[in-house]
């Protein structure tokens, strides 16, 4: 670590580079400059750890609310709304919907708008129907429920990257933002572990003969197991799911406390606030711990912007501006990227959260043994993520992004095709904790790919349409029941298209976004 931080160039340094592109002297000691050179001076600190930590736990709730779906069709919601393999596959596949017209939505509005609100309304959004659904007494209004809930997850995971990216310099860029990626891997603990202690049922072996599931729930009912767990009973899972609606809660609170993105007020012409924002942050960061009103201050200001970059939208014309904006990445400079990453997002999202959301149900379908708890194995496929989070944030600024996914997904392919000759729970970890790096990289990459006009917008498209695939993917799998080979066929066949498509994209290791 020491000697990664150590070769990275210091903000002294910076500041002379920038100085030497002609960059404008003012009498008073300061100097006018673009926002990546005042951005380069600042030195990182306490001000984008906590940033870090806010972004974290957003990213980590929103994990929370997509990974719950998956333990509750496997509750006694799977008797009391008379879930089918098919229902099942909607069930989780309304979430997917929710995501892709969210992200979609709220990244175009993440741009008109800005970054904190937008996320704020997402998130609550997100809380407050996801608590709603743990009072729905039809599979129709669940369903609903859930959709709705996935509009608010689908706007706030593409924006936390696209937000937290905005306060980072390039050195270190990528660095902060595998961290924050890495975060996801708290919320799957969270969700694993929440579904431990809350769904865990009584051992209750399934009947033999096939039987319907009208039948297997009426043989669990009167042998006092299966799905009544010891916390909750059969309203264990309205239980679960109130619960799981909380994280979401306190990061809205938590967004609401914090600074709208400086490289946002910036670019729409609001450079005093950008200005002022900076700042608190180079404050926070180079403050004395023993003395709060010693501090360093920039010496590069950020110099003001043209008026013909400065964007105030209507709220009445917003719908409008939803289809131009969406129009315009596909033209001029952000049409590579943007067709690329659409195709890397698609299979990767299709291949993976295909085979994720399916594992429970494999697992809890004799895919794992008799005496194992599949929210046990859950757990452990969770934190099996943990290696795949560290290599990645070591390697990701040195070997580059492009090099970092493509590795990744490629070892998650040959590790899918590798299931047969293993256990399924090593499979299970296997995969998490080589797959996670590519995710990682995925979403630095989507961030830094556009500029700042378009970044929001592009992301949450980008998000839209990797949602697509898992709901494409989700309702391919669900068909198939626990019937292992096909999943893991066509799992594998995604993510090597992925793997393969990535090779196509840009790599902006250590480069400034514009």
């Amino acid at each position: 670590f020491a000697g990664c931080l150590a070769a990275c160039p210091s903000k002294m340094q910076f500041a002379e580079e920038a100085a030497a592109k002609g960059d404008v002297q003012h009498g008073d000691g300061t100097t006018t400059s673009d926002y990546d050179a005042v951005l380069n001076s600042i030195s990182t600190g306490w001000g984008h750890f906590k940033l870090l930590a806010l972004c974290g736990w957003a990213n980590a709730s929103d994990a929370v609310e997509l990974l719950a779906i998956s333990f509750v069709i496997t509750t006694p919601i799977e008797c009391e709304f008379e879930l089918s393999d098919s229902r099942k596959g909607w069930l989780t596949a309304s979430l997917f919907i929710g995501m892709m017209i969210g992200g979609w939505m709220w990244g175009a509005f993440a741009d008109m708008y800005g970054r904190r609100s937008t996320l704020i309304v997402s998130l609550l959004l997100n809380s407050s129907f996801a608590l709603c659904s743990a009072l729905a007494n039809s599979f129709g209004l669940f369903l609903f429920m859930r959709m709705v809930s996935g509009i608010g997850v689908g706007g706030s995971m593409p924006i936390i990257f696209t937000y937290f990216c905005e306060f980072l310099p390039p050195r270190n860029r990528g660095f902060y933002m595998s961290f924050l990626a890495a975060s996801w891997m708290l919320g799957s603990l969270l969700t694993a572990g929440l579904a431990w202690a809350i769904l865990s049922p009584s051992e209750c072996p399934r009947l033999d003969n096939s039987p319907t599931l009208a039948e297997q729930c009426l043989a669990d009912a009167q042998r006092g197991c299966g799905f009544i767990s010891e916390f909750g009973g059969k309203a264990s899972w309205r239980v679960f799911v109130v619960v799981a609606s909380l994280p979401s809660l306190i990061a809205a609170v938590g967004m609401y406390l914090s600074p709208e993105s400086p490289k946002w007020l910036h670019s729409t012409g609001h450079t005093a606030a950008a200005q002022a924002i900076l700042d608190r942050i180079n404050a926070s960061n180079t403050r004395d711990r023993l003395s709060s009103s010693s501090y360093e201050t920039i010496a590069l200001r950020l110099a003001p912007v043209p008026d013909t970059q400065v964007s105030r939208v209507a709220f009445s014309d917003a719908l409008k501006q939803l289809w131009s904006g969406t129009a315009s990445l596909f033209v001029g400079v952000t049409r590579r990227p943007i067709l690329v990453l659409a195709f890397v997002w698609f299979f990767l999202c299709f291949g993976y959260y295909g085979l994720t959301l399916w594992l429970p149900e494999f697992f809890s379908r004799g895919g794992v043994s008799h005496h194992t708890d599949i929210y046990q194995v859950s757990f452990y496929n969770a934190a099996s993520t943990l290696p795949g989070n560290i290599l990645a944030t070591l390697i990701v600024d040195h070997v580059g992004r492009k090099a970092t996914f493509f590795g990744s997904a490629l070892m998650s392919c040959i590790a899918i095709f590798l299931v047969l000759a293993l256990n399924a729970t090593i499979f299970s970890c296997v995969f998490a904790g080589v797959s996670v790096a590519a995710w990682n990289v995925l979403d630095i990459m989507s961030a830094e790919s556009f500029p700042t006009s378009k970044r929001a917008a592009a992301s949450g498209l980008l998000a839209a349409i990797g949602r697509l695939g898992a709901i494409l993917g989700n309702l391919s799998f669900g068909e198939f029941g626990s019937d292992a080979p096909p999943p893991l066929i066509l799992a594998g066949t995604a993510m090597l298209c992925a793997s393969i498509a990535s090779l196509w994209t840009s790599d902006k290791t250590l480069n400034a976004i514009h």
